[in-house]
């Protein structure tokens, strides 16, 4: 098995943004990236239970339709797309760290 050269994140981080052709950088900016894949996949996994804890808390009671009426399904949805979509900007602003300019 090859090793991999290890470069910190700011430094790869760099060498993605200026374009540097060298092998070894070219090879810990691929590890760098597979790396941050996962954790940004860990990121997203944790993300979805607490997403579903806090639409729980939102909505707390056992029978929603009856405690919140019949406009509960639209509001819990309502309210799960917006907390979603906070999520999608943050994971983008995340994977744009990694992005060429």
């Amino acid at each position: 098995m090859a090793t991999v050269p290890v470069m910190p994140i700011a430094c790869a981080s760099a060498v993605v943004r200026f374009g540097c052709c060298s092998e070894s950088a070219s090879v810990a900016v691929r590890f760098v990236s597979l790396l941050a894949a996962a954790k940004i996949r860990a990121a997203e996994r944790a993300w979805t239970a607490y997403r579903d804890a806090y639409l729980a808390a939102a909505f707390p009671l056992a029978d929603k339709q009856t405690v919140y009426g019949s406009i509960y399904p639209m509001e819990a949805a309502e309210l799960r797309a917006q907390v979603t979509l906070r999520q999608v900007d943050a994971i983008d602003a995340l994977i744009a760290r990694y992005r060429s300019p």
